[in-house]
């Protein structure tokens, strides 16, 4: 659960577990009041794994 917030070191399975949490909560209308910080984390667990696996997300075309 440390990857849920936090994904700065954490190992990449749990970081992609906690984003696919992150992701099927934003997509639950019942959790819209949560969805600004749901947000931020999901984009701070993209942003760990593009910069650990120096990916470019621009070059995906």
């Amino acid at each position: 659960m440390s990857a849920y917030g936090h994904p700065q070191g954490q190992p990449t399975q749990a970081i992609l577990a906690a984003l696919s949490r992150q992701l099927a909560q934003l997509d639950d209308p019942e959790q819209a009041g949560m969805h600004a910080t749901l947000r931020r984390m999901a984009s701070d667990a993209v942003r760990e794994l593009v910069a650990r696996y120096k990916l470019k997300p621009n070059s995906l075309r």
